[in-house]
């Protein structure tokens, strides 16, 4: 009762297929619509290979620069340009040459660039030109590199510090060993900053064989040690016994291996990854 058949009665099979091909048609319409577009391959390989090209085109350019280049340092912040190129014109031709100078203040930061015309100027430039003194400052030539420029002292100052280490000076402040030299040579100051160090402990970490160490309770003061010797490992040794005092959990009994590396752990200044060996 109240109940109409005719809504109950299915769809006819026209009106069927009618539905499922309308249906099927956006399917097939929505498929090409988000099909993403083909790629040109062979467009794709030409771009790639000018683009190859050009970056091999570009370091071939930038290796000849270099090779008819050299980097210089420790320059004396009042030089001028013109004595820069008195000091490097004799090796060849000079076509550039840039100082570099603090963006902030425009003052000279005491290195820069110099190309020559060749290469072989620029190695002229290595050769002839290096260590020239210049302002109360030894200026370096060296050809470009990836490698960080190491300063180094005269061989002379190296073994004047080295005999000095071996008589009395070993364990003792830098500070002690910078005096006594000067001593021993009236009139002369051992400022390193001539060679390109910032300060004398920076020079003497240069030094192959010798070590520096913090003083264990003045830790801004450094102690020379020849690397390994009875004095060396007897501070160690004193270091592990002051960072197990420190830190009760680190053992009593180290090898020297683990007093060196606990020593370098417990300095307050010196980077662990430096193993207290700078």
């Amino acid at each position: 009762r109240g109940v109409c058949y005719d809504d109950l009665e299915d769809d006819p099979p026209e009106a069927v297929a009618k539905e499922d091909s309308k249906v099927g048609n956006e399917k097939v319409e929505q498929t090409e619509q988000t099909e993403p577009p083909q790629v040109d391959q062979e467009r794709l390989a030409v771009a790639l290979k000018r683009v190859t090209k050009d970056s091999q085109r570009r370091v071939k350019a930038a290796q000849a620069a270099n090779a008819r280049s050299v980097f210089i340092t420790n320059l004396p912040f009042k030089a001028k340009e013109d004595e820069i190129r008195d000091w490097l014109g004799p090796a060849g031709d000079i076509k550039g040459l840039r100082l570099n100078r603090d963006k902030a203040t425009t003052k000279a930061l005491g290195y820069g660039h110099v190309q020559f015309a060749s290469p072989e100027a620029a190695e002229n430039a290595v050769k002839q030109c290096d260590k020239i003194e210049l302002h109360g400052r030894v200026m370096r030539v060296a050809p470009i590199s990836d490698e960080k420029f190491q300063f180094e002292l005269p061989e002379e100052i190296k073994d004047d510090l080295r005999s000095l280490l071996k008589e009395a000076y070993e364990g003792k402040n830098i500070s002690t060993i910078k005096d006594a030299w000067q001593k021993r040579h009236p009139g002369q100051k051992l400022n390193t900053t001539k060679w390109g160090f910032k300060n004398f402990s920076t020079a003497l970490k240069t030094l192959e064989g010798v070590t520096l160490e913090h003083h264990l309770e003045k830790t801004l003061t450094f102690l020379a040690f020849f690397d390994g010797s009875p004095k060396h490992k007897e501070f160690l040794e004193a270091k592990a016994k002051k960072a197990v005092s420190l830190d009760p959990a680190t053992p009593a009994t180290l090898t020297p291996g683990e007093a060196k590396r606990v020593a370098a752990e417990a300095d307050p200044i010196l980077p662990k990854a430096q193993n207290g060996s700078s």
